[in-house]
């Protein structure tokens, strides 16, 4: 039997693993030393914008609410947002991309995408919708936020950056501090150039029945968020002493801080710069005047600026992996409990809501300090918990205490009054492509506001209100037809008495009316309520008399109640 040396075997096995040990660490080395594969680089086009953008359009309109009064089926997309409408929508959100990058030097990063889509899936209120849109995107990640997510995202921070630029609102923000300075006395302010306005306020629990001519009502809690409001205002230094022999203390009521006969510093809001000072003060009661420079309005600013800005479809190319948040359990409602919304329109009220079934979109009123009457809008998706601005492209003049309807398309505002100025003008607003045609004034109602609309799921109904001055209180009103433009009106026979702030319902087959408020009607008991046949009943224009009785107290203007 052959016999083996141990000396050379120990030899060849270490050579053999030292030869090893050199391909592994070769292999190791240039594992480490090689470029890392380049992620792949997704990208869309303005075609595939445009495809996704109508697939989101899609799941919304399935949400839209479509009236079972209306006997006509619900039409398609496309006859309420033809693709031009969606593609233009598309081009615009890239050019606002473009601008926050170009003139802010603030693109949208891949953090910010993902952080909202993380905010709309932790906030969202209606998470079986949100799901539905994700999956109208393939629940894809990228799609989601460059097609969601965008969007949302880019119109908040382009309207915020704006707001406070004063390489467009620097000029007027001199002008306001330099008539500020030159005219600092509660009679100058008639002379300044920005917009005069007195408004007087009252607690509610002591303006009557009806408000005097130019007050505004409050109740208790508004009252305080006014008083403190002013507070802080005229808590900062004027931008020129008072008058010598009128300290800021002076004229103050008892138990009030509030300084009387004080022009404020300059003040700057989201929509302007303004000055105020209280010109009387009881203790519940006060007149205050402001002057405004308003700052040019977002929209016109845009109109012009984004047609120099080309529509950049290649923003957010792939080249960052997004994941896909989780709707959480709780982002359903829970019963009885209130949840904030996020970054509204501007403080207001007096104003109307609707709501589409998707979104609700408010309009219109008024807000202090300063005193501002608004003809903005907003438009609130609690499935991404946003607000999109309406447009100003075509909208009614501005206005409060008048009322809005949802058609089942559009939302129809009319009336309405910027004291002394009644209205009897409105607009149709169509949400889809956010734009608005005015309503026909061609036999339409007297101007007036504090009456009621409705929507009879053919036509909007308004009846009642008030004008003034002189004061004149209303038991006419108007059927307007949208499809055709024409108001009819209701008919005075067996009408209720003249009133304002009553309320209405639609039944079905008819319009019925109950309480409010008017001089024409005496103590006691008193029938509070009627009924107005609608247009396609038996008994067309017929008012009938309610079973509800009600009553009244106190003199002068008295509101009708009931039991």
């Amino acid at each position: 039997m052959p016999t083996y040396s141990p000396r050379p075997h120990r030899r060849r096995t270490g050579a053999g693993f030292l030869l090893a040990l050199a391909f592994v660490i070769l292999f190791i080395t240039a594992g480490r030393s090689a470029p890392a594969e380049p992620p792949a680089t997704r990208t869309l086009t303005l075609e595939d914008r445009v495809r996704y953008q109508r697939a989101i359009e899609e799941v919304n309109w399935q949400y839209r609410l479509w009236p079972k009064e209306n006997p006509q089926p619900k039409p398609a997309l496309a006859a309420v947002m033809p693709l031009a409408a969606i593609r233009a929508k598309v081009e615009d959100d890239l050019r606002k991309s473009q601008a926050l990058e170009v003139l802010w030097r603030r693109p949208v990063t891949g953090a910010q995408l993902q952080a909202e889509m993380a905010r709309m899936a932790r906030q969202t209120k209606q998470p079986e919708r949100l799901r539905a849109l994700w999956a109208a995107l393939g629940n894809d990640p990228f799609l989601i936020a460059e097609c969601l997510a965008r969007p949302q995202l880019v119109n908040r921070l382009i309207r915020s950056w704006y707001a406070g630029d004063e390489r467009w609102h620097g000029s007027l923000k001199k002008q306001a501090a330099a008539e500020a300075g030159r005219y600092g006395a509660v009679e100058d302010l008639r002379q300044m150039s920005g917009t005069y306005e007195e408004v007087e306020w009252v607690r509610k629990e002591d303006a009557g029945a009806e408000p005097a001519v130019g007050t505004v009502a409050l109740d208790a809690a508004a009252w305080r968020e006014q008083q403190q409001a002013l507070d802080r205002v005229l808590a900062r230094p004027p931008v020129v002493e008072h008058k010598p022999g009128t300290p800021a203390s002076a004229q103050r009521p008892d138990g009030e801080s509030l300084p009387v006969g004080v022009v404020s510093g300059l003040q700057e809001g989201e929509d302007g710069y303004y000055v105020l000072a209280v010109l009387e003060q009881a203790e519940k009661r006060m007149r205050v005047a402001t002057v405004t420079w308003r700052k040019r309005p977002f929209t016109e600013w845009w109109a012009e600026v984004g047609r120099g800005l080309k529509p950049e479809p290649r923003h957010g190319r792939g080249d960052r992996t997004y994941q896909m948040p989780a709707l959480r359990a709780g982002t359903v409602c829970t019963l009885d409990t209130w949840t904030p919304t996020p970054a509204p329109p501007e403080v207001r009220a007096g104003h109307t809501a609707v709501w589409t079934g998707t979104e609700m979109i408010v309009w219109g009123g008024l807000a202090f300090p300063p005193t501002i009457y608004f003809n903005t809008g907003g438009r609130y998706n609690p499935t991404t918990d946003t607000w999109a601005a309406t447009s100003l492209s075509g909208v009614p003049s501005t206005r409060y205490s008048h009322t809005a309807v949802w058609t089942e398309t559009e939302m129809i505002i009319w009336g309405g009054d910027v004291y002394p100025t009644f209205f009897n003008t409105g607009g149709r607003y169509d949400p889809a492509t956010d734009t608005w045609a005015a309503t026909s004034v061609s036999g339409a109602p007297s101007a007036r506001s504090s009456h009621m609309a409705l929507w009879t799921g053919t036509e909007m109904i308004v009846w009642g209100g008030l004008a003034f001055p002189p004061t004149i209180y209303f038991n006419t009103g108007g059927r307007y037809d949208p499809a055709s433009d024409i108001w009819a009106a209701t008919s005075v026979s067996g009408a209720p008495s003249a009133r304002y702030a009553h309320k209405a319902v639609w039944t079905g087959t008819e319009m019925i009316v109950w309480g409010g408020c008017s001089p024409s009607l005496t103590r006691g008991p008193v029938r509070s309520g009627h009924r107005h046949l609608g247009d396609d009943q038996p008994e067309r224009g017929a008012e009938r008399e309610s079973l509800s009785h009600g009553g009244v107290d106190g003199e002068g203007d008295d509101c009708v109640g009931g039991n």
